[in-house]
């Protein structure tokens, strides 16, 4: 979804089928700096969306969490904020059942700096490819 040109934060995405043939986000997993940041919905096989009681989060830390990195839990643990050191911030929500919302807020720090789905935030939305611009081929590589 999102990466950095020049530092070690991305935010990646893993789907499950839904509501047909869509595909839907049930695990995020955020690098910040060396970590990640997995916060996971989806459960280790296909188990229906009733029987997961709540997002799990997993940390995979190289040593203490990088500095500036913040984890909020809220809504019951329904929802989640990550912030990274430049700003950044990931909220992550579960909607229709297993199913997680994912919103990204760049910072200053982001600018003319980015690449993925989220677009190059510069300001310049001729080269963001959103909506019917987006080609196949281009978003088969963030798959």
């Amino acid at each position: 979804m999102f990466r950095h040109k020049t530092l070690p934060y991305a935010v990646h995405t893993f789907q499950r089928r839904c509501f047909g043939n869509a595909a839907c986000h049930c695990i995020i997993a955020i690098r910040s700096g060396d970590d990640v940041i997995v916060i996971d919905s989806c459960g280790p096989d296909k188990t229906p969306a009733s029987r997961i009681p709540q997002i799990e989060v997993q940390l995979y830390l190289n040593g203490d969490l990088t500095p500036g990195t913040i984890i909020e839990q809220y809504s019951g643990g329904y929802a989640y904020k990550v912030r990274l050191p430049t700003g950044t911030v990931i909220q992550v929500k579960r909607v229709g059942g297993v199913f997680l919302n994912t919103v990204i807020y760049l910072s200053t720090a982001d600018y003319n700096q980015t690449e993925g789905l989220c677009g190059s935030a510069d300001d310049d939305p001729r080269n963001d490819l959103f909506g019917g611009n987006m080609p196949t081929e281009w978003i088969k590589t963030w798959r």
